[in-house]
């Protein structure tokens, strides 16, 4: 027991010593790994970036972040993002991202900026994608997909879902599309640039 509480006391001194360090430095210094508690107890400083493997035991803050992201709360990124993103609760990337593969959260995607992702983005709340965005692959958010400005090359799932041009398919309760090229199914569809802007159960474009 009391070999555990100083194992936990060195590990606080360590993010202790690390958040009082010059943060000049920290913007120049990009790590192979990064570790956080929540900021400011976290390596490497906010300022920096990772380039290889993030675990956020509950959140994490970086300037930029490519590999693979894992928080048990929520995985933030303040220029750049690109990767693999899987969080308990939230993604959220305020600069450019590109999610290859997966990006996945227990409640909600937030990708502030332009992004591109291949792959699948998954949430039980929402994707959102609010810049220029292109999905290629499958969106399931279950209560939304908003890609105001987005491209969407494949599927969006979800109660609400909303992209500029769909090359595919949206499934949903109500499904918006500026232009649509494949097919809508839900009690409302809206391809505004159809011959036919409205129609409910399901709604083709070409």
């Amino acid at each position: 027991m009391v070999m555990k509480r100083n194992f936990l006391l060195m590990v606080l001194m360590f993010f202790l010593v690390i958040s009082t360090l010059n943060t000049r430095a920290a913007h120049a210094l990009i790590s192979p790994v990064g570790v956080s508690v929540v900021p400011p107890l976290q390596f490497p400083f906010r300022g920096s970036s990772v380039v290889g493997l993030r675990l956020n035991l509950f959140i994490g803050v970086h300037k930029s972040v490519f590999g693979f992201d894992f928080g048990v709360v929520g995985n933030m990124t303040d220029r750049a993002f690109g990767g693999l993103q899987l969080a308990g609760i939230f993604n959220r990337n305020k600069g450019p991202a590109t999610i290859t593969g997966l990006q996945a959260a227990g409640i909600g995607n937030w990708n502030l900026n332009a992004s591109n992702i291949y792959g699948l983005q998954l949430a039980p709340g929402v994707n959102y994608n609010r810049g220029r965005s292109t999905l290629v692959g499958l969106g399931i958010g279950i209560l939304g997909n908003v890609s105001p400005r987005g491209t969407v090359v494949g599927a969006q799932l979800g109660l609400f879902n909303r992209a500029k041009q769909v090359y595919g398919f949206q499934i949903g309760l109500i499904n918006i599309a500026e232009a649509l090229h494949g097919i809508q199914l839900g009690l409302v569809n809206v391809n505004r640039s159809g011959i036919i802007p409205f129609f409910p159960v399901i709604n083709i474009g070409f």
